[in-house]
């Protein structure tokens, strides 16, 4: 089993399989070239490590971006070599997981330049589902170091899984040299004529406004066995009948297309959510049937009236056995609510100690690295994923006040979407503070039910100053374990779960009811309530995430609620104390005007003080 490497290339950058055929390339009528490169051009023609050894290197290929190409068989390797590197042993690998196998290896000569190596038998069948790796192993020299001349050819820019390193079981993205010169020749004889793939594909924000034109902007790629010289597409929003353009396309197999256009709107198209689909109808004047490969959807809302947001939800998917973790603590910590614009929360990883079972299936829907956050699980247009890679703010480089910056601007962009809905809470606690008392007002824009049918109101209980394990990078770069470091905003409890509540609006508004068991080892004065609304699912996880976005949250402190002991004096606590109203807002502790307070102090304690 091996271990792969994710890095933020890895992650955000585009990375799709291209396939070509050249007149130079010397590839029969039945053969194409499949990889980050698909012609003849070497930029880079002596790159080197500058350290003598054996480096396996290849490209890395995505099953979603091979799966146009499921059942073609691959036949042969093209590697591109900077100098005459001798034999040298090329290889095919088929990741399934976590689990890496070697599918074929073939010694050969490598000589400068392109090289053609023909694989023994009868080739490997490119499988749904599976990755691929391949490449050569490149042995730089003594020699080749003292001359400051490597073997290695390349090409473009650094992209995604275009040039990486397997060693010691893992795989590891190496950059500063472009895309490694390697593709694969696959046999195209039984792939479909005419087939389409979008390497991008974008209709811009979910949410319009009713006077907004809908644009589409997409790169189409002909993943097909002939060349396309017209292409019709369609689109359709909703059942009503499909709209269509002919393209002047002229793509050749394994080209692109770009294709940026305004869509009519349908006579009858109102306020409310809808959904979008793109799809293909002819090519070169042949029918082309639609199906799940070919037709992109998305579902957009339509608006006219929008309410301000209470604040942004930024949500942490951290894990307190990855040392990766720490640097993002510190932005969290630093940013506190960023002025009240955000509420910030960390969910912890399943398996690790302040891991609490709801999160699992947040961390499935959105976690695809740990650790990464999202601001009110919300899609931003052009991003792979829902969540976002905190290497992206180079927190380590730039340092923590820059992240803070950063996350702070992305804040305020959110609170600009548009909101339907308003919140607010009030509570209590019972006497030894073992039950919360939740009452949540909602107040709704008389288009919220178009937009989102049914939705779903969330309460969490999130605590800070929480002493447990954390796992650092000691000595070495090995990790060792902190077990009494502090957490904070950590979430204790998703108390209606992964789906929410539904809510029933009577006139636009709703009143709901919401009975919290308090565990004893939490400490109330240390803890907030967070409220949020989303759309309803009956499913446990919804077929399109951009819909479960978050409309608004609130949190609501229980320092200004819980039971705390009255005590007028006790034994000293060093360090200092925060203060707060009863009602829960933080004031400060110089010249208070008489009232009752809730003082939180030092040790996490807290009392009641009056102030006369």
């Amino acid at each position: 089993m091996f271990r792969k490497i994710t890095s933020l290339m890895l992650l955000a950058a585009a990375a799709f399989c291209a396939a070509a055929q050249d007149n130079d390339m010397g590839l029969a009528s039945n053969e194409r070239v499949i990889g980050y490169t698909v012609t003849n051009d070497i930029d880079v023609t002596q790159g080197a490590f500058g350290t003598a050894g054996t480096y396996p290197l290849g490209a890395y290929m995505m099953a979603g971006n091979l799966k146009p190409y499921a059942g073609c068989r691959i036949v042969g390797l093209r590697v591109a070599a900077g100098m005459d590197l001798g034999r040298s042993r090329t290889f095919l690998y088929s990741v399934d997981g976590d689990q890496m196998t070697l599918v074929h290896e073939q010694r050969q000569r490598l000589y400068e330049g392109w090289n053609r190596i023909d694989f023994n038998g009868d080739g490997f069948t490119i499988e749904l589902g599976k990755d691929l790796f391949f490449g050569f192993d490149y042995t730089e020299t003594p020699e080749m170091v003292a001359a400051d001349k490597g073997g290695l050819a390349a090409v473009g820019e650094d992209a995604s899984g275009a040039t990486m390193l397997f060693q010691d079981n893992q795989l590891q993205v190496m950059t500063g040299i472009g895309m490694l010169c390697v593709q694969l020749i696959i046999d195209v004889t039984n792939m479909n004529p005419y087939a389409i793939y979008y390497d991008t594909f974008d209709t811009g924000f979910k949410y319009k406004q009713a006077n907004e034109e809908i644009e589409i902007f997409t790169i189409i790629r002909n993943v097909g066995r002939d060349a396309i010289s017209t292409l019709r597409m369609a689109w359709q929003f909703d059942d009503h009948a499909p709209q269509y353009v002919d393209l002047a396309a002229n793509i050749p197999s394994g080209g692109t297309y770009t294709w940026n256009q305004t869509l009519a709107k349908p006579e009858g198209l109102g306020i409310g959510a809808h959904t979008l689909r793109v799809f293909p109808s002819q090519a070169n004047g042949t029918e082309i049937a639609a199906n799940e490969d070919n037709t992109r959807s998305d579902d957009i809302a339509i608006y006219t009236e929008s309410l301000p947001h209470n604040a942004v939800l930024v949500e942490t998917f951290t894990s307190s056995s990855a040392p990766a973790s720490i640097l993002m603590n510190d932005v969290v910590n630093k940013c506190g609510d960023l002025g009240g614009k955000a509420i910030l929360v960390q969910h912890h990883s399943p398996g690790t100690p302040l891991a609490t079972p709801e999160s699992a299936a947040l961390f499935e829907r959105y976690a695809f690295s740990s650790p990464v956050f999202t601001l009110d699980r919300s899609y931003y247009p052009g991003e792979p994923t829902i969540a976002y890679n905190p290497d992206e703010f180079m927190i380590g480089l730039m340092g923590v006040d820059f992240a803070v910056g950063l996350l702070d601007g992305m804040v305020a962009q959110n609170l600009a979407y548009p909101n339907f809905a308003t919140l607010s809470a009030t509570g209590k606690c019972n006497a030894d503070n073992s039950m919360l008392s939740l009452e949540v007002n909602v107040d709704a824009l008389p288009e919220a039910s178009a937009i989102y049918g049914t939705m779903a109101l969330h309460v969490m209980l999130v605590e800070d100053n929480v002493q447990s394990s954390q796992s650092l990078t000691g000595i070495g770069g090995r990790p060792i374990t902190n077990n009494n470091y502090i957490h904070n905003n950590v979430v204790r409890l998703n108390h209606t779960g992964v789906k929410g509540q539904p809510v029933t609006l009577e006139n636009n508004a709703a009143k709901v009811n919401f009975e919290i068991p308090l565990d004893k080892s939490w400490k109330p004065a240390d803890m907030r309530a967070v409220v949020y609304i989303t759309k309803y699912f009956d499913e446990e996880i919804p077929a399109n995430l951009r819909d479960a976005d978050i409309t608004n949250a609130i949190a609501l402190p229980l320092a200004g609620i819980a039971s705390v002991d009255e005590i007028a004096t006790d034994g000293a606590i060093d360090g200092p104390s925060t203060y707060y109203t009863i009602g829960g807002t933080q004031v400060s502790g110089d010249n208070l005007a008489p009232g009752l307070y809730i003082e939180r102090r030092a040790d996490g304690s807290a009392r009641k003080i009056l102030v006369k």
